[in-house]
């Protein structure tokens, strides 16, 4: 986590805590309060058993057809580089 709280992204394979629940969902809990809350940051579900963690000032814009190139300005207003 603090690589996202230095301002790195960074993916999270998920797959061998889905089996115990509870520290699951204390995980995601966790991952959620520090990256959403405390860093202002956005987490992503990229597959079934992995996330991408996003920091302050990136944002994750969903399919292909959201691509940058494809994208209004208007659209990015709320994301800093």
């Amino acid at each position: 986590m603090d690589w996202v709280a230095e301002g790195h992204g960074c993916v999270v394979e998920m797959k061998r805590m889905m089996t115990q629940k509870t520290e699951f969902n204390l995980s995601l809990s966790t991952l959620t309060e520090f990256i959403e809350g405390d860093v202002q940051g956005q987490i992503i579900r990229i597959t079934d058993t992995r996330l991408l963690l996003l920091p302050q000032g990136c944002r994750g814009i969903r399919g292909t057809e959201m691509e940058g190139f494809a994208v209004s300005p208007d659209d990015l207003k709320d994301v800093y580089l």
